[in-house]
């Protein structure tokens, strides 16, 4: 059962950190074909997942500045609240 418990432990946290990767590199992609929406989802979803609140609030900043960089208030308050 411990064997069972460790091997499960170790697929999830290469999920988690592969997750991360490919949202990092959704970025990247979109640094080519900007996509402000998207790009602001990407954010959130880093901040949801950051090792530190430092790591999460520059997410949080950069979702708010793409999604305002296209008029989407109502992005930003949905997402991250009315005072965004």
């Amino acid at each position: 059962m411990f064997a069972r418990s460790r091997r499960h432990c170790r697929s999830s946290w290469r999920r988690h950190c592969g997750g991360q990767q490919l949202a990092r590199s959704a970025l990247q992609l979109f640094g080519v074909i900007p996509d402000p929406k998207a790009i602001g989802a990407v954010h959130l979803r880093l901040a949801r997942r950051a090792a530190t609140p430092e790591e999460a609030a520059e997410h949080r900043e950069a979702a708010r500045k793409a999604w305002a960089s296209i008029d989407r208030p109502d992005l930003i308050e949905q997402h991250l609240g009315k005072d965004g």
